[in-house]
């Protein structure tokens, strides 16, 4: 706070002594401490550099986050995030108006950005007002235009990148455009300064709480650019996602009679995982120590004592039920109340609830196991970095984790490493004891693995997503979950059938199917999924600055989903291509037509050359038929691009 000197404006206060003057209250400001702060009414009541603002004591004057200010601007054309230049005249202070050039003609609309501006010159805004269906006629004035700030930026998305691609020397903080599209009457920009959440997650904060009002008819625009660390432009990875109506993901899916449906439950913090207690009645966990209860129709939030993140929950039955996060967080149900649980300090991921009163858990660090009152080291020291642990009823555990890795601990308390195939260097995140003894593990990519403490083969399942948790079914058999509302399900028969979760467009993290056969339920991540990102293609002949051996183009790509169709033009120094083709997606070698030959005429020449392969996914592209429509970038959900350097001899 800053204080005006001879006054009490913002003096440091006893909430027991108050102030002096008695038009000052000493006021909590949230968890800077408590000052002195005088009653308003208005803005005008207070001095300069302050605004009248809420406090848990009526309205008082509290330090200004700067200049209350807006500024007018008329919606682009474009979808892409252009935002035409901010015109001096467009800056408005409450009781003023502004004045603008239209830009362009026809039907537009008028957009006013309110907030505050700094000293600096930094605008930071807090409400949005727009006018739609504005006709901008050539040489007309119009003076009736009037913007009502309406739509509160109260909102921050959760954005989460699914499995961009790798380079090795790392990728740039992503370029991330989001635009608001109002159809005919243009597009508002609503690309902020993002902040970096980890785990490829940013939060664009200062958005719309909600689509309503005279807005409920428009949808946002994502446009993703996610560019190699590199001198240059190249190799990039780019995604669209449009006509989206609902950004934060608070609906959980249900599965009931075969068929998938989201109930809102409005919980927009991310659940980590699922335990189901008894019947119908299940616990999850989350983000900032959130736990909740479903008591086989509502979910309430129960009391963790922690704001760490709880990533895993495992029980006994309803009345033995153990909860472990970050920071050595362990929390224990008793059947009356959850009970904090000292534990040494680690960030756990994972916990299973063995039997005889033993709980297994596993951090970065170890894996370790609890026993009246105590906690061990368990395991070799090659026991590390476990990201998913099982129990079965005769004490038995399963570990998987990062690099493919399983270990298998015996009822006597034995570890061993169960053989996996020897090309697997994936991160595995669940585990199952099946019926006969065998195993199922799942992990990301898509990857499946079965078979015993002998071995496990890997199951192709034709997909690429992240799949994260599974559980036994009333019927014998598996449902598993994953990233992009993946669904696989193993039936009775052992027959696998990859499904997808409609209009669910996050990463599930746990899923519990009733053994009574009743609705099967998911938790996940409340994170807006940018993606699927195609993986960079990697250019392997031509090489870069080398010599054009022949007329043939390879190149090759590692990760990631497979796309429709390739595109490479070949380019001279500098002007238009030379050579446009298109390949199907899964190929990774062309080569160029021998006009030559065919035609007398040298089309390569010669020099030095440019080549620029990109990849596309476009599920609606038919390689047998299809026009120069469906190469726009607008039929596009992803794609990435690479270029090198040749010589045509």
């Amino acid at each position: 706070a800053v204080a005006i000197d001879q006054t009490e404006h913002c003096a440091p206060c006893d909430p027991s002594l108050g102030c002096l003057d008695g038009a000052f209250s000493c006021v909590d400001v949230a968890d800077q401490g408590t000052y002195c702060a005088a009653t308003c009414e208005s803005d005008a009541d207070c001095p300069q550099a302050y605004a009248c603002g809420a406090t848990t004591d009526g309205a008082r004057c509290l330090p200004s986050p700067g200049d209350k200010i807006a500024y007018c601007n008329v919606a682009a054309g474009s979808i892409f995030g252009y935002e035409h230049p901010i015109q001096e005249t467009a800056w408005v202070r409450p009781g003023q108006t502004y004045e603008l050039d239209s830009r362009r003609l026809g039907d537009l609309a008028i957009y006013c950005f309110g907030g505050y501006r700094d000293d600096a010159g930094v605008f930071t805004p807090t409400v949005l007002g727009v006018r739609r269906h504005v006709f901008a006629a050539s040489g007309v004035v119009d003076d009736t235009v009037d913007v009502q700030l309406e739509h509160q930026l109260k909102r921050t998305f959760r954005l989460r990148l699914a499995d961009p691609p790798t380079w090795p020397t790392g990728l740039q903080p992503p370029n991330i455009v989001i635009s608001l599209d109002l159809g005919a009457d243009g597009v508002i920009p609503f690309s902020r300064t993002y902040l970096d959440a980890g785990d490829h997650t940013w939060l664009a904060p200062r958005q719309l709480a909600a689509l309503s009002g005279n807005l409920h008819d428009t949808s946002y625009f994502f446009y993703t650019t996610v560019q190699a660390d590199v001198t240059g432009a190249y190799p990039r990875a780019y995604n669209l996602v449009q006509h989206v109506e609902r950004v934060v993901e608070d609906r959980l899916p249900v599965r009931d009679g075969g068929a998938w449906t989201l109930e809102g439950k409005q919980i927009q913090r991310d659940l980590y995982a699922v335990y189901a207690a008894t019947g119908q009645q299940a616990y999850a966990v989350g983000e900032d120590g959130l736990l909740m209860l479903f008591d086989g129709v509502n979910w309430t939030q129960q009391s963790s004592q922690t704001e760490e993140d709880l990533h895993a929950i495992d029980g006994r039955g309803g009345q033995d039920i153990w909860a472990v996060g970050d920071r050595g967080a362990v929390r224990h149900w008793d059947g009356v109340a959850w009970h904090p649980v000292d534990a040494p300090l680690d960030n756990y991921r994972a916990v299973a609830a063995a039997t005889d009163g033993e709980v297994v858990v596993a951090g970065d660090v170890r894996v370790r196991s609890y026993r009246d009152a105590g906690w061990r080291v368990e395991g070799p020291p090659s026991l590390q970095d476990i990201h998913g642990l099982a129990a079965a009823d005769d004490g038995r555990v399963l570990a998987v984790g990062s690099h493919g890795r399983v270990f298998h601990r015996a009822v006597g308390g034995a570890w061993s490493q169960v053989p996996t195939p020897r090309d697997l260097d994936t991160t595995l995140f669940a585990a199952h004891f099946d019926a006969d003894d065998a195993l199922v593990v799942v992990g990301a990519g898509g990857a499946v693995l079965v078979g015993d403490t002998f071995g496990l083969r890997a199951v192709d399942l034709g997909t690429t997503a992240d799949l994260t948790a599974l559980a036994p079914t009333a019927d014998g058999g598996l449902v598993v979950v994953g990233d992009f509302g993946t669904v696989a399900d193993r039936g009775p028969d052992g027959a696998w059938v990859v499904d997808e979760i409609p209009d669910y467009r996050s990463k599930a993290h746990g899923v519990f199917a009733p053994a009574d056969g009743g609705p099967i339920r998911v938790v996940g991540s409340a994170a807006f999924i940018l993606g699927p990102l195609l993986h960079f293609p990697i250019i392997t002949a031509p090489l870069h600055e080398g010599s054009l051996g022949d007329t043939t183009l390879s190149w090759t790509w590692f990760g990631g989903p497979e796309g429709q169709f390739s595109r490479l033009r070949v380019y001279p120094e500098a002007g238009a291509s030379i050579w446009d083709l298109i390949v199907e997606g899964a190929e990774r070698q062309a080569i160029l037509p021998d006009i030559t030959s065919a035609a007398g005429f040298d089309a390569l020449g010669s020099g030095r050359r440019r080549l620029e392969v990109t990849r596309v996914l476009n599920e609606r592209f038919d390689i047998d038929s299809y026009s120069t429509r469906d190469l726009s970038i607008y039929r596009r959900d992803s794609w990435s691009t690479n270029q090198s350097t040749f010589y045509a001899p």
